[in-house]
């Protein structure tokens, strides 16, 4: 047998099975593992975080209640969460259903309003 250099003279290094556990992330040009690093095939939008849409998702609420103005209001309070994630599409999705639900729910409401007064002004009697 030849010599090993590593384990010394006559000895075959062992034939150990590679870990079951994948190796660490190293950062490129080695060094220790990689640290928050965002991977490559995230698109980080130009325009920033996609707008919210509280207020009006807040006056949606006050005139439909949950009906539209409870999902705007969840959808709004999702633009944040989704962006600081590191979803940027995710929250324009959120941003869009925020306005979305907060104009319905303000059409609901104003839709409700005008009907509770015509219903007013038809059932008042004259004698």
């Amino acid at each position: 047998m030849g010599e090993n250099t590593f384990y010394g003279p006559n000895y075959a290094a062992p034939n150990y099975p590679p870990p079951a556990y994948p190796p660490p992330n190293y950062a490129p040009g080695g060094g220790s593992p990689a640290q928050n690093v965002r991977p490559s095939h995230v698109v980080i939008s130009k325009e920033g975080q996609p707008p919210t849409h509280f207020p009006l998702a807040i006056v949606s609420f006050l005139m439909s209640g949950l009906l539209g103005g409870g999902v705007a209001l969840y959808f709004a309070y999702q633009v944040g969460q989704r962006w600081q994630a590191g979803n940027p599409s995710g929250a324009a999705d959120a941003s869009r259903l925020a306005k979305i639900w907060g104009i319905v729910g303000i059409a609901v409401g104003a839709l409700f309003f005008l009907l509770i007064v015509i219903g007013s002004a038809a059932s008042t009697s004259t004698y």
